[in-house]
């Protein structure tokens, strides 16, 4: 019996097995990738539905909130001022709060109030002021003076006032005419009742504009053909589907019977739910995916939304995958047969030789090297790359040593510079011993052998001292540079005596230029007046530092600053930096610090926040500012368990003691 050879074997093994493996998968993934998809397609369409009824349900909220407040509003005023004010001073009162309601809420398309006939005084009879946008303009138009026109006889004023609660109109279409001198839009109107000693006297409402949203939401394209839609709460469309199907003239029940049961359904959803159903597209009446979403404002129903996805397409798209993964399984298997042909063609023959080299290696042996004669090219080639990979084990030896002596210089250098980074901070404390109006300390320990945090002290004049401290954007050598940089720029700016604010302004615009790297540094500048306990104070991006008041005996007394953030120094010249006044009294205490303490981590990645940091302040806010400080790194070192130190950590608490005598 004729054996196979070895490469015969190692090809149909290998390729044969990697081939019947590849179609079993081809299986199993085209089952599992169709239920991928349409999972994924499906959860996309609940989404968007959710998305954009949201959006409508924040809208319809919002103007809510404007009529009801322009109606407390009013029922407040008005019976105070019909007896001290004149009936054009009420109405010009009115006609203020009306526009300047309009100006903060500019999503509001118009904002209005309606009165019953002489109920706003018994010399006017029809009063109504509407204020609304067009073309970006406020225009003001007392409807009560447009001939023909009367909001009385208005679905919107009339339900409120049968009702007696707040209503929303059905969505209408209004044009500009000489008689109603709006911009053509489509609008739905919510009114809220007025009252006057529990009596009805007119409502104010609110118009909404929905064309936007709703021609933004039938704009949506899904995935080639799928499109979206607005419903109205009786199912009128409010955005156009087709040229046939234009909005407010079609009833999405005419266009698809099988949607009125889900319709139905609606009301009894709440606004995350969905409705999901299988059924003919109402326009194409080819299969598709609906997905519908209600639109609430309270226990209302206002409308909905609803998206469209065309089974075919849905279809499509698995397919399109299937094709994709056969063909570059394919590929794949041609390239594994080629790759399977080489390797066997090089092992089958050189094998024992290689053996013994190994293991020759194996022990040491780095000069051993393949010297077999034969003519045989595959021998030839693993001889010779044998003997290839000997010299370049014996060469990468030496290239090993000489890495691990280069990285020995330059972590000796790196620890060098550490010292020189550690030497450029105050290191010496108390820093001012003659000086008892204040007690500081401070602290930096860098994550790396250099670190990008900065402290610094130092008094302006005999009576400010400025207290600033840094956090540079990186680590290593990159942020220790900029923060030499910067620690200088704020010093010298500092001793110009001006503002912390002005400080950091000045410093700003000389790093922005020369800063190809785009790094940034946060700073907090504070300059304390001795003499009076002032604290000046500026922010560039930086954590708010914590106060703890003289008064306080509770962690609650330990707060955090309430300081403007502002921008970060390095990124854009010409900042305006808001300053942060503080008045100090004698006992108060300032902590600044570096999010590395607040955020540094323990083995299960959880941070030790900022209210660990205020427990230990408040826990040590009797000792002396040294003690305060080392209890907040044992307190660090601790939390962390020894993970890593993932960031630089710096400290600066300073307690101001009153004035000296």
């Amino acid at each position: 019996m004729r054996r196979k050879t070895l490469r015969t074997t190692m090809i149909l093994r290998v390729w044969g097995v990697s081939a019947m493996l590849f179609v079993a998968a081809m299986v199993v993934d085209f089952v599992f990738t169709k239920g991928k998809v349409e999972d994924a397609i499906e959860q996309n369409a609940l989404n968007t539905a959710r998305y954009y009824g949201k959006k409508m349900d924040m809208l319809f909220a919002e103007a809510a909130v404007i009529a009801r407040m322009t109606a407390v509003h009013l029922e407040e005023t008005c019976p105070e001022t019909v007896a001290k004010e004149s009936a054009q001073e009420r109405a010009t009162a009115n006609a203020r709060f009306l526009k300047r309601t309009l100006e903060k809420n500019p999503f509001v398309y118009g904002v209005g109030v309606a009165f019953e006939p002489y109920a706003f005084n018994d010399e006017i009879e029809i009063y109504l002021p509407f204020f609304f946008y067009r073309k970006g303009e406020i225009v003001e138009v007392q409807m009560g003076d447009v001939e023909g026109y009367t909001h009385l006889d208005k679905d919107w004023y009339r339900r409120a006032k049968d009702l007696g609660r707040p209503v929303w109109s059905e969505p209408y279409r209004t044009d500009a005419t000489p008689d109603q001198p709006r911009d053509a839009a489509l609008l739905v109107t919510y009114a809220y009742p007025l009252r006057r000693d529990g009596a009805f006297v007119g409502v104010a409402f609110v118009d909404m504009a929905l064309d936007a949203i709703s021609e933004k939401i039938a704009a949506i394209t899904l995935l080639e053909s799928g499109y979206g839609f607005a419903l109205s709460q009786s199912g009128m469309l409010l955005s156009s589907l087709t040229p046939e199907t234009r909005k407010l003239d079609v009833n999405i029940r005419d266009l698809s019977p099988e949607l009125v049961p889900h319709l139905a359904d609606i009301g009894r959803l709440e606004s995350s739910e969905c409705v999901f159903a299988r059924m003919p597209d109402p326009v194409r009446r080819e299969p598709a995916w609906i997905v519908l979403r209600p639109v609430r404002h309270g226990d209302d129903v206002m409308g909905s939304v609803g998206f469209v996805y065309p089974v075919d397409e849905v279809r499509a798209r698995i397919y399109d995958l299937q094709k994709e993964s056969a063909v570059i399984g394919a590929l794949g298997l041609i390239l594994l047969l080629a790759i399977v042909m080489a390797v066997s063609n090089a092992l089958t023959r050189p094998i024992s030789a290689l053996a013994v080299g190994v293991s020759r290696v194996a022990k040491g042996d780095l000069d051993y090297k393949l010297c077999d004669a034969s003519s045989i090219r595959e021998v030839a080639l693993l001889r010779n790359a044998f003997n290839k990979m000997a010299d370049d084990l014996k060469a990468y030896l030496r290239e090993l040593k000489a890495t691990i002596a280069a990285r020995e210089r330059v972590e000796s250098e790196l620890q060098i510079a550490r010292h020189i980074q550690s030497s450029m901070l105050p290191r010496i404390f108390p820093p001012f011993p003659d000086r008892t109006e204040f007690n500081l300390y401070a602290v930096m320990e860098p994550a790396r052998e250099v670190g990008g945090d900065f402290y610094d002290f130092f008094f302006i004049t005999p009576t400010k001292l400025c207290l600033v401290i840094g956090d540079v954007s990186g680590k290593g050598i990159p942020a220790a540079l900029f923060m030499v940089i910067a620690k200088a720029l704020l010093r010298m700016e500092a001793m110009n005596d001006i503002p912390p604010e002005q400080i950091l302004s000045r410093v700003n615009n000389h790093l922005c230029p020369d800063n190809p790297e785009s790094m940034f540094v946060t700073v907090f500048c504070a300059i304390l007046d001795t003499a009076t306990g002032e604290l000046q104070c500026a922010n560039a991006g930086h954590n708010p530092p914590l106060l703890c008041r003289a008064s306080g005996q509770a962690e609650a007394d330990v707060e955090t600053m309430t300081v403007n953030r502002n921008l970060v120094l390095g990124v854009m010249p010409d900042i305006e930096y808001k300053p942060d006044p503080l008045a100090l009294a004698a006992g108060d205490m300032v902590v600044l610090y570096t999010d590395g303490i607040t955020e540094a981590m323990d083995p299960d990645s959880n941070q030790f926040t900022e209210a660990r940091l205020k427990q230990v302040v408040a826990d040590n806010r009797a000792a002396e500012m040294s003690g305060l400080v080392q209890a907040v790194q044992s307190a660090v070192v601790a939390f962390a368990k020894g993970a890593e130190q993932s960031d630089d950590i710096t400290m600066l608490a300073v307690r101001y003691k009153g004035p000296s005598a």
